[in-house]
């Protein structure tokens, strides 16, 4: 469920983070990429 929750947050942060253009922005935006990779492959490794 956290790893759910993980992939979630990391999508709307990466979602509000390519609609705005400042640097803020795009660190916002690489910070979900992060997070919803990072809790996607947790998953995919067995691990929840």
């Amino acid at each position: 469920m956290i790893s759910i929750f993980g992939i979630a947050l990391g999508l709307v942060l990466t979602v509000y983070g390519f609609r705005g253009h400042e640097l803020g922005a795009v660190a916002t935006f690489l910070v979900g990429v992060f997070m919803a990779g990072k809790e996607t492959l947790d998953i995919m490794h067995g691990g929840a």
